[in-house]
């Protein structure tokens, strides 16, 4: 009988160490895998103006007075320029954004 509760003793004892469910690969973040970022443009027009987002050389979007917009692009530098709608007005000066890989940027123009 000494001998059968130490036996389960022993088991019982061997058994806590080990690990019973198998480890989960952890979870990659989609910006992590895809390399991409977070752009956010914001219309602050004191006139009351519409812009056009060019974002590198192509219209990403049309943003009403006190409107934002989000964009996911890939990271790295990037030009960026906010036209009055439906004309060739910049509204703001071209700026070239860097964005970090899963990172968020805002970028506000107020013509």
């Amino acid at each position: 009988m000494k001998r059968l509760i130490f036996l389960l003793g022993l088991s019982f004892f061997l058994s806590c160490g080990k690990e019973s469910s198998t480890p989960t690969t952890p979870t990659i973040p989609t910006c992590e895998r895809n390399n991409t970022a977070v752009i956010q443009f914001q219309n602050r027009s004191a006139r009351n103006l519409t812009y056009d987002i060019i974002w590198d050389g192509s219209k990403a979007m049309t943003l009403a007075p006190n409107q934002n917009g989000d964009l996911t692009v890939s990271a790295g530098t990037h030009t960026l320029l906010f036209r009055v709608s439906n004309t060739s007005i910049t509204a703001c000066a071209q700026s070239s954004p860097n964005l970090a890989r899963c990172s968020t940027q805002a970028i506000a123009c107020s013509y």
